[in-house]
């Protein structure tokens, strides 16, 4: 994971914060007088890149307008478009590439008109750029305020405008993001009740004497702390319960008690009985079908701490402060929530895992497979990649273990350059069935070369796995085939061992890690799934 930095500032002690908490594997900075000079050199390549210049470095027009109050509009558009076509040109060498919102960090408040032309360039800069993600610096500044944030004693020695305590923020929400495309980020938080989403032991003190609200300053830490959470599920975070406790007695507090902010439907999970919370903490991950990595722990009894991680090494268990009024701190300090883009999926993620648990307890009410597949009337919509669907397609592709063929990582703007590419064509793959629309769920990406059609992505998302919409994978990508041979090159990870099986049914021949479809017939739909776009 090498990551390059072009920047007209000094990026030393950012670079130095990098290096601390390991993000990176190698950084490269090209700052000061070489950053231009470093962007435009085709020769400068990594997975991730990042550009920092101030507006009016990038812009003299901007800067013109900072110091002598006039502006040229058409001059500064015309050295907008210019930037803009560079940045872009440097964007295509990285698999992410950030670029910082345009600011200028000694502008002082009443520059309005200043601030007004920083806010229209950044506007059209994020609707030319779409594909590229943005750093947002003004919540840090205005977090952390002017006498923090910027530092004159920091510009005239060292050539950086912002102190330490914005460079350490900065460098938190890289790490954040790194983290996330790495390991997929953090999918799931689960949490005890007592002591931890509300104060006292409900056994002890009843659902009238728990702390919660009211005009008490521990009953409001314990509200926020919900609201924070709360914010986390309405950005796709699933959250779930692992508590020792009567189950009668905790779900009627969660569902009656006033001040609540989190109810019953807000959890994907409840597990709230006397058992081991290794327990719980297994049963709800493979409830979810997804890998301890992605799985925060929170509990503020460090036995029960200590417990989880013994038996889970990968979920990631922080020490709870000993004064719940910091327990929103906590959470706000926590890496690898990935917030870069929100879809419409993660907002009903929750709703999708409780209509899969209704999905699963239906299947033993029938005498076969067969049946229970049929029952579910199953309907599949396929879809060309397209900026509408970009979003959640790359999330799928990127965060996406088991049944993947690959395991191809790349950002939106890459894998939309690759899928404009000549020969190259991606589907994506929309699943509903009589108890919810579970979404997209799967991809499939092709590149032609010659005489035969090779398969870059098949990926397909763990919720629907089984049910035969791999079959109208493979189906689509015969048809696309058109009697050319489909290779599978199947790349082997320590996760995707269900891909493997998939490719193991004896649907296709098998030369190692090779396999290939290669008959005149295109693979049948599977008779029980109504199929739109085949």
């Amino acid at each position: 994971m090498r990551a390059r930095f072009f920047s007209n500032y000094n990026l030393d002690n950012l670079r130095a914060y990098l290096d601390a908490r390991g993000v990176f594997e190698e950084i490269t900075t090209h700052q000061l007088a070489e950053w231009m000079p470093g962007l435009g050199d085709p020769a400068n390549r990594a997975e991730h890149g990042y550009l920092w210049v101030s507006a009016d470095q990038a812009l003299p027009e901007a800067g013109r307008m900072y110091a002598e109050g006039s502006l040229d509009r058409g001059r500064l558009r015309q050295e907008l478009d210019s930037f803009l076509e560079l940045v872009e040109r440097a964007a295509a060498r990285f698999d992410s590439f950030t670029l910082f919102e345009f600011a200028i960090p000694f502008l002082a408040r009443h520059d309005d008109p200043v601030r007004e032309m920083l806010a229209e360039i950044n506007a059209i800069a994020a609707e030319r750029l779409d594909s590229t993600a943005f750093f947002h610096l003004a919540p840090l500044v205005e977090q952390l305020g002017a006498r923090q944030a910027v530092s004159s004693r920091s510009w005239l020695m060292a050539k950086m405008p912002y102190g330490l305590k914005l460079l350490q923020s900065v460098g938190d929400a890289i790490a954040a993001r790194v983290h996330a495309m790495r390991a997929g980020g953090r999918k799931l938080v689960i949490v005890d009740l007592d002591q931890t989403l509300w104060g006292g032991i409900l056994g002890d003190d009843g659902v009238e004497g728990i702390r919660l609200g009211g005009h008490d300053a521990l009953g409001e830490a314990y509200v926020a702390f919900q609201q924070e959470l709360k914010r986390l599920r309405n950005r796709g975070i699933l959250l779930a319960v692992s508590s020792k406790n009567d189950r009668v007695t905790a779900l009627g507090a969660i569902d009656s008690h006033p001040e609540m902010v989190l109810r019953r439907e807000d959890f994907c999970a409840l597990e709230i009985d006397w058992t081991d919370k290794a327990d719980h903490v297994a049963r709800i991950i493979s409830q979810v079908n997804i890998g301890p990595q992605s799985v925060v722990f929170l509990d503020d009894n460090p036995a029960e701490r200590g417990r989880v991680r013994e038996a889970h090494p990968e979920v990631l268990v922080p020490e709870m402060p000993d004064n719940p009024i910091q327990y929103c701190d906590l959470l706000r300090s926590l890496d690898g929530f990935d917030f870069s883009s929100i879809t419409e999926e993660d907002r009903r993620r929750t709703q999708m895992i409780r209509e899969n648990a209704d999905r699963d307890a239906s299947r033993g009410v029938y005498a076969s497979l067969d049946e229970w597949l049929a029952s579910l009337s199953l309907r599949v919509t396929i879809e060309p990649l397209g900026p509408a669907n970009l979003a959640r397609a790359a999330q799928l592709l990127n965060k996406t273990n088991q049944m993947n063929l690959r395991t191809r990582r790349m950002d939106e703007a890459a894998w939309l350059r690759w899928a404009e590419q000549e020969g190259h064509e991606v589907h994506t793959f929309r699943v509903a069935d009589r108890f919810g629309d579970s979404g997209l769920t799967g991809i499939l990406g092709l590149r032609r070369e010659g005489e035969e059609v090779y398969v870059e992505d098949f990926v397909l998302s763990c919720r629907v796995f089984g049910k035969q919409v791999e079959e109208v994978m493979l189906a689509k990508g015969t048809r696309r085939a058109a009697g050319r041979p489909l290779v599978f090159d199947f790349l082997e990870t320590p996760k995707n061992a269900p891909c493997r099986s998939f490719l193991d049914r004896g649907y296709l021949d098998r030369n190692r890690d090779r396999y290939t479809f290669d008959a005149a017939a295109p693979f049948p739909v599977p008779a029980h799934v109504e199929v739109t776009g085949i």
